[in-house]
């Protein structure tokens, strides 16, 4: 096997993703965009495709980096010294055509929860293939467009990593003109900066005591729920739905109406729903927030065009008594805001990601976690509205011979040591809200999921009835 060069040691929130898709309990992450390019075969696409790959490989070079030595206390980046694109994307035909009006999307669903019970581990010998996969998927009776689904490791990026992909992949489709190449030599520019590298993160000694202390003790609040321990068959499920233009439009404004933001309101919504659906012995529910941390850094190391994982965490608790209310508790939603504030102006102080540097192991520290309990309910990451470069207008408003997307889709592994799911939510180019559910197989019964999507959907679309 060829000798890697070797970039940088992993950072300690690259590392939390590191060790878990070394132990098989979180693979990836996937952001899923139609663009709207027309084409006449799939050969003609297949040139076109891979002639964007290589310009934004090029452009990024954490695209060519490769986390090694997963399993030990000192992982590190690793460049391939070239790509090849056979090895790296796919394509898949559609079974079922799908409408622009349809609201779920089962086969785009199915796929996407095989890639994530898929991991990047090659076998001892073998050659090393990138830490991310493209998956094309095309509809036989609908050559306008088609689906690109950017599956990458979480150590490589966060969620808007895959905005940033799609942006330019896009733009790169729109200008490609020549001969693509079925390899890619790598660039040997540096790669993106840990999070800890270009931002510190201080931790004040007594919150690190009052980490420590619960922690040790295992306390868990009375009345919480958090679903079932945390198993050791680790299986990945994923359901997703979406709203109309209409509806996404209209939940944007009645959010400003009500001074919050459709992050928080989905907090509420979720709660709301998952109280009418458990039995009532449970009166609280933790949830746990994802928000980008690119704010609180220096824009020459990191601005919003890196890829990298720069993410933040914030919790919230919620009572059953405050939310089961004949109306919609805006004032819950309007504290649910205040809250991610709140997080924004800590610049990152005394957050719960400043943690993970004290861990001296962390793959020891997750398998202790097995057969026991969670300790939170469920956890949200909205990383926004897509837009190109250029505007900041929905993308399916553009010219026909700019860069075009329009749905798009946000999903990953169910967390088998977190919270039992995640909504993943993500607003595509044509303007429309999508939330997927991710979550851990052993976690709870479907049947739950499946209620909480049909309360959320249908408790949403009745805020915003005309």
């Amino acid at each position: 096997m060829t000798t890697l060069e070797k970039l940088r040691p992993v950072g300690p929130l690259e590392r939390y993703s590191t060790a878990r898709h070394h132990l098989g309990f979180y693979n990836n992450v996937a952001l899923t965009a139609r663009h709207l390019v027309p084409y006449d075969d799939e050969s003609s696409l297949k040139d076109r495709i891979y002639g964007a790959c290589a310009t934004v490989i090029n452009d990024y070079p954490m695209l060519s980096a490769v986390p090694v030595d997963e399993g030990s206390r000192e992982p590190y980046f690793a460049r391939l010294p070239k790509i090849t694109l056979d090895r790296t994307v796919s394509f898949y035909s559609r079974k079922i055509h799908l409408t622009n009006d349809d609201d779920e999307d089962a086969e785009l669903d199915s796929l996407l929860e095989t890639q994530h019970n898929t991991s990047f581990k090659t076998d001892p010998g073998s050659e090393m293939s990138t830490a991310w996969r493209l998956v094309v998927i095309l509809d036989s009776e609908d050559r306008s467009a088609f689906d690109v689904a950017f599956i990458f490791h979480h150590a490589l990026g966060d969620g808007m990593s895959g905005l940033i992909f799609h942006r330019a992949f896009s733009e790169a489709l729109v200008s490609f003109n020549g001969t693509p190449p079925t390899e890619v030599i790598s660039p040997s520019r540096e790669i993106s900066p840990a999070l800890e590298s270009a931002l510190y993160i201080t931790i004040s000694p007594l919150y690190l005591l009052k980490e420590v202390f619960w922690s040790s003790i295992g306390w868990q609040e009375r009345g919480l729920w958090v679903a079932n321990p945390t198993g050791t068959t680790p299986k990945s499920r994923y359901r997703s739905m979406r709203f109309s233009k209409d509806t996404t439009a209209r939940l944007l404004s009645i959010c400003r109406e009500n001074e919050t933001t459709v992050s928080a309101l989905l907090q509420v919504q979720i709660a709301r729903t998952l109280f009418s659906i458990l039995p009532s012995t449970y009166g609280k529910l933790l949830c746990n927030g994802a928000a980008t941390a690119r704010r609180w850094m220096d824009v020459n190391a990191v601005d919003d065009n890196t890829i990298g994982c720069y993410v933040a965490a914030y919790s919230e608790t919620y009572i059953r008594n405050a939310l089961q209310t004949d109306d919609f508790p805006w004032h819950i939603a309007r504290q649910s805001r205040e809250n991610i504030l709140k997080l924004i102006d800590t610049k990152g102080k005394d957050n719960p990601i400043g943690l993970l540097r004290f861990i001296p192991d962390v793959n020891k520290m997750l398998l202790s976690k097995i057969g026991k309990p969670r300790t939170n309910s469920f956890s949200i990451s909205n990383v926004g509205l897509f837009s190109p470069k250029e505007s900041a207008e929905p993308a399916a408003t553009t010219s026909n011979a700019g860069p075009r997307v329009g749905k798009m889709l946000f999903s990953q592994s169910g967390n088998h040591f977190g919270t039992p799911f995640e909504a993943c939510v993500v607003t595509g180019g044509d303007g429309c809200l999508t939330i997927g559910f991710a979550w851990a197989d052993a976690a709870f019964n479907e049947e739950l999921l499946l209620q909480l999507m049909h309360g959320v959907k249908h408790g949403l679309e009745d805020l915003v009835l005309p």
